[in-house]
C-alpha cells in the first residue's frame, strides 16, 4: 500500500508511529477513469462497467493516508 510521507509517496512499511504523525486522508482532486473490468484499489471489488469508479471515489476508496515526520526539539 502506498501512503504519503512529507508529501512524497512511500510504501506503508516505512511508517513508524514513533517517528511519524498521521495528519489525514488525501483524495485525488478528480475521479480516476478506468475501462471495464478493473479492481478497486480500496475495497478490491471487481467492477465490470465503465463509470462505476465514480461511486468508489465518492465512498473514499481512492483516499490515501498522509503522514509527517515528528521533530523533537
Amino acid at each position: 500500500m502506498i501512503v504519503y510521507l512529507n508529501g512524497e509517496p512511500v510504501d506503508a512499511t516505512e511508517i513508524d508511529s514513533r517517528k511519524h504523525k498521521f495528519i489525514g486522508m488525501f483524495r485525488p482532486p478528480q475521479c480516476p477513469r478506468f475501462k471495464a473490468d478493473w479492481i478497486c484499489p480500496g475495497c478490491m471489488k471487481i467492477e465490470r462497467f465503465v463509470g462505476e469508479e465514480t461511486l468508489h471515489y465518492r465512498e473514499g476508496c481512492f483516499d490515501v493516508p498522509q503522514y509527517v515526520g515528528i521533530t523533537i526539539s
